[in-house]
């Protein structure tokens, strides 16, 4: 079968290859007809080859946002059945250390991680454990479904590790999809503004289509975020900063402007170390929260979401045949798109 592999522990050295095609092993397993694969930032970095991509393995088979059919299921399957759409997960919890137990599966101690610590799934096949997938509503189109994850991801941040009010104020860094979906979701919770932020590079793009969604685009580069949010709201200050951006200076700015006792939520992944004012979050008493991944629900939850319409995904994503891929991720390396998804 055919996949999207990183061959070298070097910048772009992605190729489309023949590799063998995957087996159920275990009776839990199901087997898909993979359909879309999303290309996720943590594959741009993969592409490019940050030092914090140093434990990634290869040769390796990419991606970890996706969708498709099953087609062979293992004997204890119950779930799902031949021909089911399906959209899966992107970490494997391993469902038997402390946190997983006690229901915190996000912060599970020894993960697989697919596309990253084990084979992914942009390939004609993957294999997978039944728990880890979920059901397709019939108006999610696959190429939708597999650029669900990062909004789950963003559900769990803003849902699990953020209070965000109705009325309230808040700034999100960094324009990607992972931003951009927390930023819809606050508008969901009935937010009264929310500042969506990116440098020049996302005009075009990302910034433009933030603001087709109804947020508040501001290029930093050109205008202060103090100056943004006191022309909106008349205050020198808000009430939620959601740190998406990865940026140690987005981190410091979100910090200046939150308001005293405000909610800092941080989903991004640092390539480098960030200096943080402690003593501002101390003196301020900021309530800081880091998220990572999404659970189950927080999956099932964003399904449902998109099936009713109530979060916009489709103007975020650019579809491209999986043997474009290697140009997929230069493109969203170079910020021409903002949501890459491979069709097969």
């Amino acid at each position: 079968m055919k996949a999207i592999v990183k061959t070298k522990r070097e910048f772009g050295a992605v190729e489309v290859r023949d590799v063998p095609e995957p087996a159920i092993v275990r009776d839990n397993h199901v087997k898909l007809q993979i359909k879309s694969v999303a290309v996720c930032g943590s594959d741009v970095h993969t592409y490019e080859y940050i030092p914090s991509s140093h434990y990634i393995p290869v040769p390796l088979i990419m991606g970890h946002e996706y969708s498709g059919v099953v087609v062979e299921t293992g004997s204890k399957v119950t779930d799902f059945k031949v021909g089911d759409r399906v959209m899966g997960e992107a970490v494997a919890n391993c469902g038997l250390c402390v946190n997983c137990r006690a229901g915190k599966s996000t912060a599970c101690v020894s993960p697989d991680k697919f596309g990253l610590t084990v084979d992914g799934a942009m390939a004609e096949a993957f294999v997978v454990e039944d728990r880890f997938l979920h059901h397709l509503p019939d108006n999610v189109p696959f190429e939708d479904a597999a650029a669900a994850q990062p909004f789950a991801v963003s559900l769990h941040c803003v849902f699990d590790n953020c209070v965000v009010k109705p009325g309230d104020s808040v700034v999100v860094y960094g324009p990607g999809i992972i931003g951009n979906a927390a930023a819809q979701l606050a508008n969901a919770c009935g937010a009264g503004a929310v500042f969506l932020c990116g440098v020049s590079a996302d005009v075009k793009e990302r910034l433009a289509i933030a603001d087709r969604l109804g947020l508040i685009p501001v290029n930093l580069e050109e205008t202060p975020i103090e100056e943004a949010v006191k022309k909106r709201t008349g205050r020198s200050d808000v009430d939620v900063v959601i740190e998406a951006s990865g940026s140690g200076a987005a981190l410091a700015g979100g910090i200046k402007i939150l308001r005293k006792a405000g909610c800092l939520s941080v989903v991004s992944i640092f390539p480098k170390p960030a200096e943080v004012a402690l003593a501002d979050l101390v003196r301020k008493e900021i309530h800081m929260r880091t998220s990572y991944t999404g659970d189950w629900t927080n999956y099932d939850r964003t399904l449902t979401l998109l099936s009713q319409g109530k979060l916009q995904i489709a103007p975020l994503i650019k579809t491209y045949d999986y043997r474009d891929a290697p140009k997929a991720l230069e493109d969203a390396y170079n910020k021409e798109v903002l949501k890459p998804v491979l069709n097969f």
